[in-house]
């Protein structure tokens, strides 16, 4: 499913996005810091699952889309995972899968990435 989702990415960034480097680096960025948290957790903090699935989604988002979307999914996986606590369904070194909140995060970044960057963005510079 995940070389599915990278072919239909791949065609998607030639054909609609005005630069393959952007995707390129998106692709780059987000492997390399999904694949930074399995190497510094050795595993047990974040499957290479998560990785792959960070090439694709990557390589669609661009860059700095990728950044808005993994902040989502973490923002997201973080809040779902302290509710699971907090509700006694898990426990803190229970695993929570973290490609559906990738999913998510990928795909709220797609529809108001560019909203939400320039919102923050404004904020922040005040």
């Amino acid at each position: 499913a995940v070389l599915a989702l990278l072919g239909a990415a791949l065609l998607v960034r030639l054909g609609a996005f005005p630069t393959l480097e952007s995707g390129l680096i998106g692709a780059l960025v987000g492997t390399g810091i999904l694949g930074s948290l399995v190497l510094v957790t050795r595993g047990r903090g974040m499957g290479l699952g998560d990785v792959k699935l960070a090439l694709p989604l990557g390589l669609l988002l661009g860059w700095p889309g990728i950044l808005l979307g993994l902040f989502l999914a973490f923002i997201l996986g973080s809040l779902v995972g302290v509710g699971l606590i907090l509700a006694h369904r898990r426990g803190w070194r229970d695993a929570v899968p973290f490609g559906p909140f990738l999913l998510v995060g990928a795909t709220l970044a797609m529809i108001w990435g560019d909203s939400l960057l320039t919102w923050y963005l404004g904020r922040a510079f005040l």
